[in-house]
C-alpha cells in the first residue's frame, strides 16, 4: 500500500542503487537517498515495503504515526521505519519541513530499529546533527561510486550512521545523569565481587533504586538485565582462565562465581554453545 502527496522540491538530486548479489556480503546496503524541502500539503501512506526508512529533519517540522504513537519530528530529530509495518508522516501545521531520508535494505538495520523502538517509540533527539548529515551526504556521494569500493564504502558509512543515531538514543533518551551514575556503580561492583554470589539484592545495597526500575534503567542503557551482565562477565572470566591456565574445572567455576561445576558447565554451553572443556581444547589449537 501506498499512498502519497508529492508537494516538495528536491534540494539535492534523488539517487538510487540496486544491490547486487556479488556484493551481498556487506551487512548494510541502501536503496535510495534524497533531500527534501516539503509543503504544507506533503504526506506518504503506506505499509508492506520491503524496507527500512530512516528520515532526519533539518528544517521545520514533520509528523509521523507509527507502531501506535503519533509523535513530531522537529529539527535535529530522526526516527527509523520498517516499512513492512503501516506508518504515515506529513508535514506539521502550514510550515514547511525539510528533511533528509534514506531507504535501506532489510538485514542487520532491523536490530537498531529493534533497540530504538523496545519501550517506546519516539523520534531520535541527535547528538550530532552535522556528523550524521555528513555522513548522509558521503552515502550520497559513494551511491555514484560504481564496484565494490562503493559498497564497502556505503556499507560501513550506513554502520557509522546507525552506530551515531543509538549513542543519540542512548544519551539523550536514556541516560539521566544519576540513572547512569547508578549503573556504572553497579558494573563496577560486578567487577569487582563476581567471584562472590551476587543477587539483585546485593546491586540494590550499592544504590537507591527500586527493584523494578533499576532492572528497567540497567537493561535501557546497558542493553541487557543485571543478571545477564553478571553471567556474561563470569563467562568471559573463565574463558580467560580455560585458554591460559591449566586450571581444574572446578577450581575456574569457583574462581569466577559458579555455586559448582555442573552450574558452570551448564551456563557455558548455554551462552557459548560448547563445554569448557571443548572451549579449552579449541583455544589451545589456536594458540598452539
Amino acid at each position: 500500500m501506498l499512498k502519497y502527496c508529492y508537494d516538495c522540491k528536491e534540494l539535492t538530486p534523488t539517487v538510487s542503487m540496486t544491490p547486487h548479489p556479488v556484493f551481498s556480503g556487506f551487512p548494510f546496503s541502501i536503496l535510495t537517498a534524497g533531500h527534501f524541502s516539503c509543503g504544507k500539503n506533503y504526506y506518504t501512506e503506506r505499509k508492506e515495503q520491503d524496507f527500512y526508512l530512516l528520515l532526519i529533519t533539518l528544517r521545520g517540522e514533520g509528523e509521523i504515526s507509527y507502531l501506535s504513537n503519533t509523535f513530531s519530528l522537529s529539527e535535529n530529530t530522526a526516527v527509523l521505519i520498517n516499512c513492512q509495518l503501516y506508518h504515515s508522516y506529513r508535514t506539521a501545521g502550514n510550515g514547511i519541513w525539510e528533511f533528509l531520508w534514506l531507504h535501506l535494505s532489510p538485514g542487520p538495520v532491523s536490530f537498531y530499529h529493534d533497540l530504538f523502538t523496545q519501550e517506546k517509540t519516539a523520534a531520535i533527539c541527535l547528538s550530532s546533527p552535522d556528523k550524521i548529515m555528513d555522513c548522509h551526504y558521503a552515502i550520497m556521494d559513494n551511491i555514484k561510486i560504481s564496484g565494490l569500493s562503493g559498497y564497502s564504502q556505503i556499507s560501513n558509512l550506513i554502520s557509522d550512521l546507525l552506530t551515531m543515531l543509538l549513542e543519540s538514543h542512548q544519551t539523550i533518551h536514556t541516560a539521566i545523569p544519576t540513572q547512569s551514575t547508578d549503573v556504572e556503580q553497579i558494573k563496577e561492583f560486578i567487577h569487582r565481587h563476581f567471584a562472590e554470589p551476587i543477587s539483585i539484592d546485593d546491586m540494590l545495597n550499592q544504590i537507591h533504586l527500586s527493584k523494578y526500575h533499576f532492572i528497567r534503567i540497567f537493561k535501557k542503557q546497558v542493553g541487557i538485565t543485571p543478571y545477564s551482565y553478571l553471567l556474561y562477565y563470569r563467562i568471559n572470566q573463565s574463558k580467560r582462565l580455560l585458554a591460559t591456565t591449566s586450571k581444574a574445572m572446578d577450581a575456574i567455576a569457583y574462581q569466577v562465581g559458579f555455586p559448582n561445576t555442573n552450574n558452570f558447565i551448564q551456563q557455558f554451553k548455554r551462552v557459548v554453545g560448547i563445554t569448557p572443556n571443548a572451549y579449552r581444547k579449541q583455544q589451545q589449537h589456536f594458540l598452539a
